[in-house]
């Protein structure tokens, strides 16, 4: 058995193994799984680029759970936030947020992004 050989057979091990975590790891119908396994059974290397470029779903991929927010009331900080720039109300710490007032009023209003200022950080090292 020669180097190619062995080559080729741990890279269609490894597609075997990815293909079958990342197939049955998402909720899809079982129709999608079949046809999904096929192309990357018999497509091995292309196959598996063609599953991460056009069988991900990322209209379904939520990086935040949003239900968990409503709970601590971000929703009534969004609107009141909202408000107090658009009436010319709201007290900004520095100039450089009253210079970009309409930026910060555009992020609040698409992307719900509230404000906060005077943050502080700490920064914790591990030197070892």
């Amino acid at each position: 058995m020669d180097l190619v050989t062995v080559f080729i057979s741990i890279v269609f091990l490894l597609n075997f193994i990815l293909a079958g975590i990342v197939v049955f790891l998402e909720r899809k119908d079982p129709s999608a799984t079949w046809a999904w396994l096929l192309v990357l059974f018999f497509i091995p290397f292309f196959g598996f680029v063609l599953y991460l470029i056009f069988g991900q779903n990322l209209t379904r991929l939520r990086m935040f759970v949003w239900e968990d927010l409503k709970k601590i009331g971000f929703d009534d900080l969004v609107k009141k936030q909202t408000e107090q720039i658009k009436q010319e109300k709201y007290p900004f710490k520095s100039n450089s947020a009253k210079k970009h007032q309409d930026l910060i009023f555009l992020c609040l209003r698409n992307n719900n992004a509230i404000l906060t200022q005077n943050n502080d950080i700490e920064i914790y090292r591990w030197e070892g």
